[in-house]
């Protein structure tokens, strides 16, 4: 999805806007609500409340992934 030179970082409202077309795209599928049915993967840019609780009233299926640093701070507690 092209956006504008000058737009943000990509947000929530950016990933339901994909997400919303792509799941449309699905033959099928119901759109609103695909269910299990559904597996939609996101990188660590994907990992926010809303969108995650936007797939998650619509019973999908989603996954998280993201690279962990070599060497962990040391925990505080």
């Amino acid at each position: 999805m092209l956006r504008k030179g000058n737009a943000g970082s990509n947000t929530a409202a950016d990933h339901i806007t994909v997400a919303r077309a792509a799941l449309k795209a699905l033959p099928g599928i119901d759109a609103s609500r695909p269910g299990k049915k559904v597996l939609v993967r996101t990188d660590g840019a994907g990992h926010t409340h809303d969108f995650l609780d936007w797939l998650h009233a619509r019973g999908v299926q989603y996954s998280v992934g993201f690279t962990l640093p070599e060497v962990m701070p040391a925990s505080t507690t």
